[in-house]
């Protein structure tokens, strides 16, 4: 089987509740959503014509092969890139739930059954969620907030909190939202009430954002201070920013 990636490489987990964890990172291509803080604008393709692949962990260093890419061709590059500290295969995008039949035949491979599945998603494609729960272990949920500009927020929403259900009945699971200037404790209250209905134990983790073209600057400390404070009535929340720019790596 065959399908369309960005890049595979190792590197540290740089956000959410696992962040300092070594994981392989396995970048699908294609996103359904257009969000304004976008760190990967470039998977958002569906068909990009190449896939970057790491020469040795932690290198920086690429050899580009041809899209689309086998599912034997990514369990030995996982192979070759294993280290002794590895915590986990991250699957990432992109919008890794638009690649579920991709996923589910890499996880039937045995060689590749001893590895724990990591889903980085936008959770907007609950009917996808479904297909590969089961060999999900642990789960990060990117809550897009109405000033991302993602879509018509109620209904990207609401498919949120329906993959955050369905997952969390299978993995680890915790949401993140990144936090703008411009967001409002209101909405914070509103999110996070809403995922402390469905399970109070899900952790919050929340991420200032990290400035781009598009966002120019990000929220300033005592805003983000009473928006933890906010979550805070309803969740386990810590507060994150991407630590892999501060680190300088993938």
């Amino acid at each position: 089987m065959e399908d369309f990636l960005y890049e595979i490489f190792s590197s540290f987990q740089g956000e959410g509740l696992f962040a300092g964890r070594r994981q392989i990172f396995v970048r699908f291509a294609g996103c359904n959503l257009n969000c304004n803080y976008c760190d990967t604008p470039k998977s958002r393709a569906k068909s990009v014509p190449q896939c970057r692949i790491e020469n040795v962990p932690g290198s920086g260093k690429f050899t580009r092969v041809n899209n689309p890419v086998s599912d034997k061709n990514v369990l030995e590059t996982i192979r070759r890139l294993e280290t002794p500290d590895l915590h986990s295969i991250s699957l990432t995008g992109g919008e890794p739930l638009l690649h579920t039949e991709f996923i589910k035949k890499i996880k039937k491979i045995k060689k590749i059954k001893s590895y724990d599945l990591y889903l980085e998603s936008n959770g907007t494609l609950p009917d996808e969620a479904k297909k590969i729960a089961r060999h999900i272990k642990y789960s990060a949920i990117d809550i897009k907030l109405p000033e991302h500009n993602a879509g018509v927020w109620e209904d990207i929403f609401r498919s949120e909190l329906e993959t955050i259900e369905i997952l969390n009945r299978k993995s680890f699971t915790f949401a993140k939202a990144v936090i703008l200037s411009s967001t409002t404790e209101t909405t914070i209250s509103t999110v996070s009430k809403a995922i402390a209905d469905i399970d109070d134990s899900i952790g919050m983790v929340l991420q200032p954002v990290t400035p781009n073209k598009k966002v120019k600057k990000g929220p300033g400390i005592k805003k983000v201070i009473s928006i933890s404070q906010t979550a805070g009535r309803y969740l386990d929340v810590t507060v994150m920013p991407q630590m892999h720019k501060y680190f300088g790596i993938l």
